[in-house]
Formats: C-alpha cells, sequence, structure tokens
C-alpha cells in the first residue's frame, strides 16, 4: 500500500509539473502555522501540495492535495515522492521549552530524515527548502544588557533544548 501511495503522489506530481502548477511538499500542516498556510495555498489553486503529516489526516477530495500519513522517520530515503518537487517548507517541529525529551529525536532527527528522503536525486531539482526558526535559536547571552537589537550578526545562545534544536536545523538545511 505505501508503495502505491508514493506512486500515485509521484504520478500528480509529473502531471501537475506537465500542467504548469508548482508541486509544493509541507509538513507540519497539524500545527498552527501549517493549518493556516494550507488554508490559503488551498485558495489559490495553482498548486499540488503533498502534505506529510504524522497526525492521522483523511484523505483529500481535492485533486490538487496529496497526504501522506508518516513520522519524518518513516520516509525513504531518496524518495520518489519528492520528484518534481519545486518547493519544500518545513514546519514540523515539536515545541517545548522545558522537558525537551523528544525535541532531538522530532526536530533536529526530523530534519535530518527529511534531507535524506530528498536525497541527492532530487536535490538539484528542489528550488527552495522553507524551514520555520524560532528567536529561540539565537535568544540573548545571560549577560547581554538588551542595548543593541538582535540581527543576522548576533552570535547565537539559545537558551533552552527547543531553541537548540532549531539553530541545528538551521545549519542542517544551510548544509544539504
Amino acid at each position: 500500500e505505501e508503495k502505491d501511495i508514493e506512486k500515485k503522489i509521484k504520478e500528480k506530481n509529473s502531471l501537475a509539473k506537465n500542467q504548469g502548477l508548482k508541486n509544493i511538499l509541507i509538513t507540519g500542516t497539524g500545527g498552527f502555522i501549517g493549518k493556516n498556510l494550507l488554508e490559503k495555498l488551498k485558495l489559490l489553486k495553482n498548486y499540488h501540495l503533498i502534505l506529510i503529516s504524522r497526525s492521522v489526516v483523511k484523505d483529500s477530495n481535492e485533486k490538487n492535495i496529496s497526504i501522506i500519513n508518516s513520522e519524518l522517520s518513516e520516509l525513504k530515503p531518496n524518495s520518489i515522492i519528492f520528484d518534481d518537487v519545486d518547493i519544500v517548507i518545513h514546519l514540523a517541529s515539536e515545541v517545548k521549552y522545558e522537558n525537551g525529551d523528544n525535541i532531538y529525536e522530532n526536530n533536529i532527527n526530523g530534519t535530518k530524515y527529511l534531507l535524506r528522503s530528498i536525497g541527492q536525486r532530487n536535490r538539484e531539482n528542489i528550488r527552495k527548502i522553507i524551514f520555520t526558526s524560532s528567536i529561540g535559536a539565537i535568544d540573548r547571552s545571560k549577560n547581554d544588557n538588551c542595548e543593541k537589537p538582535i540581527d543576522l550578526n548576533t552570535p547565537a545562545h539559545p537558551s533552552s533544548y527547543y531553541g537548540y534544536s532549531k539553530l541545528v536545523g538551521e545549519k542542517l538545511i544551510r548544509k544539504f
């Protein structure tokens, strides 16, 4: 059944490409940003959306939406679902500031699994990877007196597991 889903998505990606549509793969559509982004993109109808969701999502009746019920860790390396994908929007993340038991697995390894499944064969076709980070990835040092604004040159001082996981995610995406 999993192979059938992957083949169907690959076929829909190819069909959408032939119709001049962009294929956008999105993780984290169960979260606040993901739900809102999905609602806006659904209205435009000029995209084929591939949604990877770990929460059980009913299969969409909309022809321009494909859904994969999966943890990021379950995606195959060099997956065919990324064939003809133009943009990846990686929103999936566990947001906790204390007791981050699953943060490493879900945020850091989740990003690694996603990049592994894009793989080398699909890497050149993807025009953009959009990753949502957090101010927590930078944060201020404990000695910072907050006189200067934080900018792109501010050294990172994440003060939570979550902030650290987002900083590592940024670095993984840039390296990829």
